[in-house]
């Protein structure tokens, strides 16, 4: 698909507000890369316009996701847990938000 096919129908405005809007209402987890969610929207009002850049040139690669299980004191196991890089988070609920309406 072209950039601007992506750029049109999955990184619209309304679709990072929507990403970002529910994004915030999870647990304010750091990210691996040391950003917090609830610093999410400062940074996208900042850095957004080269994020979609990036991601549009193909130079964007997605944060590594961290997968662990608890096992509590009895040997129960928990999980599994995901640990996303905000951005990526972001980009991912894009998507997903975007093929739900098609």
């Amino acid at each position: 698909m072209k950039k601007a096919y992506y750029k049109r129908y999955f990184f619209i405005s309304e679709e990072i507000e929507e990403a970002l809007c529910h994004l915030s209402t999870k647990k304010d987890t750091c990210g691996i890369d040391g950003l917090y969610l609830s610093e999410l929207r400062d940074d996208w009002n900042i850095n957004g316009n080269r994020y979609l850049s990036l991601l549009l040139e193909g130079k964007y690669k997605p944060g590594i996701v961290q997968i662990y299980k608890i096992v509590n004191y009895t040997g129960k196991k928990g999980g599994p847990y995901l640990h996303l890089i905000p951005l990526t988070a972001l980009f991912l609920r894009c998507l997903a938000t975007s093929l739900e309406k098609l």
